[in-house]
């Protein structure tokens, strides 16, 4: 029997009771186009059955509109076809609860493109597991919104593959958070550019753990921002390696004299006297007797 589905006008598909939506056989929602999908209502979508959303096209699943796809409850999601998923619209992943995004299967997960995970908000990068971030190519970390960043928790950045933390951009890692940057394992630190360490503020370098500090490289050190190291503790400075050898006369000139004062011997020794010439008039009078020794 040919379905009458595709006759009838968008008005009376807004009219069709939640009743009758949810008696539609399987073949009644495959003959729906597109246009009369978009005109459907959250409660109508939540009234289909799952083997109904099941047999939904790209084409459909794409026309559902943005308020009426918070209509899909956690069980409609789950049976979308992977291949379905990847339809899904920016204004439609940005109108999704955090329950819904936390329905997504790890399929449908791993199907998802570029373009949408940039899409994906905060609260909606946040319900991702630690598992589904971990299986983002480095294509889509370096996808994520610097406003979706401040999703990601602190599991998820301690999960992050270093190719993972490598292909940050600087945009993203200077929207981290102290204790997102707490959470970059030693690893990590080393995986990342020069580039994305200048790109580190002054509150995220504050937030720097010694084993942090103790594996940067040279060059790395080179490239801190000169108005961020202003932010370093005396601790953080004593915590310092042969790596210190990497403060150019720039970074050592806006160091302050409590900085200046858990410089040691062994730190003057690394410098050369270019280097510590650079070192201001008024901060030269924190260098302990230790120091001056060298």
């Amino acid at each position: 029997m040919t379905s009458i589905i595709p006759y009838l006008s968008t008005s009376q598909i807004k009219s069709l009771s939640t009743t009758t939506i949810a008696s539609l056989q399987t073949e009644d929602v495959a003959a729906l186009t597109t246009t009369q999908v978009k005109a459907l209502s959250s409660t109508q979508v939540n009234a289909l059955e799952t083997e109904d959303i099941a047999v939904f096209t790209t084409a459909q699943l794409g026309a559902v509109s943005a308020a009426a796809i918070v209509g899909l409850s956690f069980d409609q999601i789950a049976v979308l076809e992977s291949s379905t998923v990847t339809a899904l619209t920016s204004l439609q992943l940005n109108a999704m609860s955090s329950g819904q995004i936390d329905a997504l299967t790890s399929d449908q997960v791993a199907a998802l493109n570029s373009s949408q995970i940039s899409a994906l908000s905060s609260i909606a990068i946040s319900a991702l597991s630690t598992d589904d971030i971990a299986s983002f190519t480095t294509d889509e970390i370096a996808a994520i919104s610097a406003k979706g960043m401040a999703g990601l928790s602190t599991d998820h950045i301690a999960n992050l593959s270093t190719d993972q933390v490598a292909a940050l951009k600087t945009s993203q890692i200077a929207k981290l958070t102290t204790g997102q940057v707490a959470a970059l394992t030693t690893d990590h630190i080393v995986a990342l550019a020069t580039g994305q360490v200048a790109a580190f503020g002054s509150t995220q370098l504050a937030a720097f753990l010694s084993p942090q500090i103790q594996h940067l490289s040279t060059d790395q050190v080179s490239a801190f921002n000169t108005k961020a190291v202003t932010a370093f503790s005396a601790h953080q400075i004593d915590t310092f390696n042969e790596n210190i050898e990497g403060f150019t006369p720039s970074l050592l000139a806006a160091l302050n004299s409590t900085q200046v004062s858990a410089l040691m011997a062994d730190d003057m020794d690394l410098f050369s006297t270019e280097k510590i010439a650079a070192i201001s008039v008024k901060s030269i009078g924190g260098m302990t007797t230790l120091a001056f020794a060298s």
